[in-house]
C-alpha cells in the first residue's frame, strides 16, 4: 500500500467500473450482492444508468467550460 494509505481497491471509480477492479473488490461486490439476495444484472441495471449520468453531466460541464 503506498505511503499516504490510499489504495486503488477504495477508489471511487471501482463503484462503477467493477471489471476493472481487483479480485478482492469483485468478490466483496458479489457477497453483499449474494447476502442481499440480488442478481448482478439488477445491479448493473441500477449502476449503469447513474454511471452514464455522470459522464453525461461531465460531458456538458468540459463543453460549456470551453
Amino acid at each position: 500500500m503506498p505511503r499516504n494509505g490510499m489504495n486503488f481497491t477504495g477508489s471511487f471509480l471501482n463503484t462503477y467500473f467493477v471489471a476493472a477492479a481487483p479480485v478482492e473488490l469483485k468478490a466483496a461486490l458479489l457477497a453483499a450482492l449474494l447476502s442481499a439476495e440480488e442478481r448482478y444484472g439488477r445491479w448493473l441495471r441500477f449502476a449503469i444508468p447513474g454511471a452514464l449520468l455522470v459522464v453525461i453531466i461531465g460531458a456538458i460541464g468540459v463543453v460549456l467550460a470551453a
